[in-house]
C-alpha cells in the first residue's frame, strides 16, 4: 500500500524538523570554535608550536562543520532564517571558503524581513565582496545598509544614528583592509559624526570604544 498525502506530509515535516535540529547543533559548534581558539591562544601564549597546532586543528574543524551546515541548509533552504544563513556564511568565510559563503549570504539577504537582520546581512555581504576583490560591489552593499531606514522607518534617533555609525565603521575597516586608505579615513570620519550625535550613555561609550579601536587600523593603512 502506498503512503497517502497526509503520511508524506508528516514525513516531510519530520525531515525538516530533524534537519533544523542538526543545523542548530552545527551552528552552536561553529559559535564555540572562535572562543576555544582564543582560550587556547591565551593558555599557550608562550608555546608557539602547540598554539599553532591546536589553532590549525580548530580551523580544520571549522571548515568541516561549516561545510556540513551548508549541506544541511541545501536540503531545507526554504526553512532557514537569515541569521542561520549568515552564521554559516561567516564560518565559511573564516576558512577562506568565499564562494559558498557568498552563495549563502545572498540567500540570507532574500530571507531578511526586519531591520536588524537586513542591515547585518548587508554589512557582511559588503565585507565578503571586499574580501573577494569586488570593491565596487562591496560599496554598493554598504550604501544599501546606510539606506536601510528608507525601507524600515524608525523614529528612534539613537537607534538610527548608532546603526549608521556601525555601518560606517565596518565600511572603514573593509576599505582599510583593501588598502583604500582615503575611503577608509572618510568612512571613519562619518562614523565619528554619527557618534557625536549620540547622548552620553554606557551604550554610547561602547560604540566610542569600537571607533577608537578601528582608528589604528585606518592610520596604519598603506595604499
Amino acid at each position: 500500500m502506498t503512503a497517502g498525502p497526509i503520511s508524506y506530509f508528516r514525513t516531510t515535516q519530520q525531515d525538516i524538523h530533524d534537519a533544523r535540529s542538526e543545523l542548530r547543533t552545527l551552528i552552536l559548534r561553529l559559535n564555540q570554535l572562535p572562543r576555544e581558539n582564543i582560550e587556547l591562544s591565551k593558555k599557550y601564549e608562550d608555546d608557539a608550536l602547540t598554539r599553532g597546532g591546536l589553532s590549525a586543528m580548530l580551523n580544520a574543524e571549522n571548515a568541516l562543520v561549516a561545510k556540513q551546515a551548508a549541506d544541511v541548509i541545501g536540503r531545507i533552504s526554504g526553512s532557514v532564517g537569515a541569521t542561520e544563513y549568515m552564521s554559516v556564511a561567516y564560518a565559511l568565510s573564516q576558512s577562506s571558503l568565499l564562494d559558498p559563503a557568498l552563495k549563502l549570504i545572498k540567500l540570507a539577504l532574500a530571507a531578511s524581513n526586519d531591520v536588524n537582520d537586513e542591515v547585518g546581512v548587508l554589512r557582511f555581504y559588503g565585507q565578503l565582496l571586499f574580501n573577494s576583490g569586488d570593491l565596487e560591489g562591496g560599496r554598493e552593499k554598504f550604501k544599501s545598509a546606510l539606506a536601510i531606514f528608507s525601507k524600515y522607518p524608525n523614529a528612534n534617533q539613537y537607534y538610527v544614528q548608532s546603526t549608521h555609525l556601525l555601518t560606517e565603521m565596518y565600511w572603514a575597516q573593509a576599505e582599510a583592509m583593501a588598502r583604500q586608505c582615503q575611503y577608509a579615513k572618510s568612512h571613519l570620519a562619518e562614523a565619528r559624526v554619527h557618534l557625536s550625535l549620540l547622548p552620553p550613555s554606557p551604550g554610547t561609550k561602547g560604540l566610542e570604544d569600537q571607533v577608537y579601536q578601528t582608528d589604528p587600523l585606518v592610520k596604519a593603512c598603506v595604499p
